[in-house]
């Protein structure tokens, strides 16, 4: 981590891990209580139960997403074959949620 300019040091800390960490771990704690919230431009929904969770894969994804671009790219902790992986898998979580969203609005 001593290769990396300080702003860069910064954006993997913030948006590589304290991020995707507090985002997944309110994601979890709504999906305890059977909850998933979604916001959008001017719209907050809070669905319930077996909807809850589907919307809240579109949450992990974005999480997962977070970390990998953030986190993982910059360090290069992982071959680039795994994090294309992982970057798919995290996408498809995002578009299985977003569509769960959609579909229930």
């Amino acid at each position: 981590m001593n290769i990396l300019p300080k702003y860069k040091k910064i954006e993997v800390t913030i948006f590589g891990l304290v991020a995707p960490i507090l985002l997944a771990a309110f994601t979890f704690t709504l999906l305890l209580q059977h909850e998933a919230v979604f916001w959008g431009r001017n719209l907050t929904v809070i669905y319930h139960g077996r909807e809850a969770l589907f919307v809240s894969l579109f949450w992990f994804g974005i999480s997962s997403m977070m970390f990998s671009c953030f986190f993982l790219r910059p360090l290069e902790l992982i071959k680039r074959k795994k994090l294309k992986i992982i970057l798919y898998l995290s996408l498809a979580l995002i578009v299985i949620g977003l569509a769960s969203v959609i579909a229930m609005i």
